[in-house]
């Protein structure tokens, strides 16, 4: 479980960075079009009213986005916001140049000026006038209406990941119970058909339907111990029954001799003893 929740988070990780990449991969010309395009901006002419209502109607066409114009060392001049949304004045204007001089990997990270600690992607151009540095068109990519959206949506997905989360893990450790259960009463279900072989022969021989070697003497599990001493228990009644069948049959052997011996004596005094009989010596 542990590790299924750190490759979730990872995978969550690599997956929000990917859609960074790919959106500000998309857009990053976006904010140069803009900038070449707008007669505001084009000419130079810095209406910051005009600017204002034009990154309103942006925003309203593409949501996703918000506007920004900048001066020269990264204030923020104008933008289209409810009074308290913007938290920064300032934007760093190093992951900007480094954009704009295409001098690193996408994504690059901005400052967010909704948020005081917030990074996200962007698009940026400078804006010129006479060949004279004005400022920037600062873009950001996934704005706060973007994120709420994203963050609704991904909470439900969640939901959804982490009760398939929950079963799987319940699913795996249910499968591992069952292996583990298995592993545990294997060498007890051999043990006991042991026994079963040795009631069915009528606890008479049967050493020799035990396997050879089935019964590890040095083993640390308990019941390949009683194994063998189920084994040495068989082959000391094995030895028992063997020695009584030795002893009847020297039994029967001496009760034949004695009968043999005894009978010849028997047989001559039976003799006599009818002869006097016959003679009338005896009645």
């Amino acid at each position: 479980m542990l590790l299924l929740a750190i490759f979730f988070h990872l995978n969550n990780q690599l997956q929000q960075l990917v859609r960074s990449e790919t959106q500000q991969t998309l857009h990053l010309r976006l904010a140069e079009q803009l900038a070449t395009d707008n007669p505001h901006l084009s000419r130079g002419e810095y209406n910051y009213d005009s600017l204002k209502k034009l990154f309103h109607t942006l925003m309203v066409l593409g949501p996703n986005f918000e506007f920004y114009f900048l001066d020269p060392t990264g204030k923020i001049l104008t933008y289209s916001a409810e009074a308290g949304k913007v938290k920064r004045s300032h934007v760093d204007l190093t992951p900007l140049k480094r954009v704009i001089e295409n001098s690193a990997p996408l994504p690059v990270f901005g400052d967010d000026p909704r948020d005081n600690d917030a990074k996200k992607v962007f698009s940026v151009a400078p804006v010129y006038q006479a060949n004279q540095l004005q400022g920037f068109l600062y873009i950001i990519l996934g704005g706060e209406i973007y994120d709420s959206t994203i963050n609704s949506l991904s909470s439900s997905q969640s939901t959804r990941i982490f009760f398939v989360f929950v079963v799987s893990s319940l699913v795996f450790l249910l499968i591992a119970l069952l292996v583990l259960f298995r592993f545990l009463t294997k060498p007890l279900n051999g043990l006991v058909a042991d026994i079963e072989k040795f009631r069915r022969e009528d606890f008479k021989r049967s050493i020799a339907l035990i396997e050879q070697g089935k019964w590890r003497r040095d083993s640390n599990d308990e019941i390949h111990r009683l194994g063998c001493a189920f084994t040495d228990m068989l082959q000391h009644i094995n030895l028992q029954f063997s020695q009584l069948q030795q002893i009847d049959s020297d039994r029967r052997t001496l009760l034949a001799d004695l009968s043999h011996d005894l009978r010849t004596p028997l047989a001559s005094l039976q003799g006599y003893i009818e002869t006097l009989v016959i003679n009338g010596v005896v009645s």
